[in-house]
């Protein structure tokens, strides 16, 4: 990441984010045009993909020294018995909105279940007011979907999230989340 402070005339030394190996090109950016930027990316350091989110408060001159990892895989009962407690995830297509003082982060997940896999398109809210993010919550959620293409856009009070679904529930389905 490099920095311009001067609209682009000049740009500061460029920025490492993540240090780990396995970025893949799914990336998403949001400011709230107050200082507060941040990135979110696929990553896949541990077996799987998971989603990653860098966050600075200073318009991106410097940025957090570990960045944090967004997604939870769900632990069935039959990892458990097999002591399988970090179980392969398959995370990934963030997407980032800032909405007034909150900052919103929408991924999609492929969990395996008992009976095969589950495929959910999940939120989680970051309140910029106290630092803290709030508990993943579920927008879609169905057994046996392969995972699906997402796009989203926003302006200051909503955010829409858009999923083309496949298999048997073939179509483009728009979701308003806030």
């Amino acid at each position: 990441l490099r920095v311009s402070k001067d609209n682009g005339v000049t740009f500061d030394p460029e920025i490492t984010l993540n240090t780990e190996a396995g970025v893949l090109p799914d990336v998403s950016i949001a400011s709230n045009g107050q200082g507060a930027v941040a990135i979110a990316y696929t990553d896949e350091r541990k077996p799987g993909y998971g989603v990653y989110l860098n966050y600075s408060k200073d318009g991106g001159l410097t940025w957090q020294k570990t960045d944090t990892r967004l997604d939870h895989p769900i632990i069935t009962d039959a990892m458990k018995q097999s002591a399988n407690t970090e179980p392969a995830t398959f995370a990934n297509s963030p997407k980032l909105a800032f909405l007034k003082d909150k900052l919103v982060a929408v991924w999609q997940q492929v969990d395996m279940t008992d009976t095969g896999h589950k495929l959910r398109i999940v939120s989680k809210i970051l309140n910029n007011q106290d630092n803290t993010w709030g508990a993943e919550s579920d927008i879609f959620s169905a057994p046996n979907i392969q995972p699906v293409a997402l796009s989203a856009f926003n302006n200051q009070d909503k955010f829409y999230v858009f999923a083309m679904l496949g298999e048997n529930n073939k179509g483009f389905t728009g979701i308003l989340i806030y």
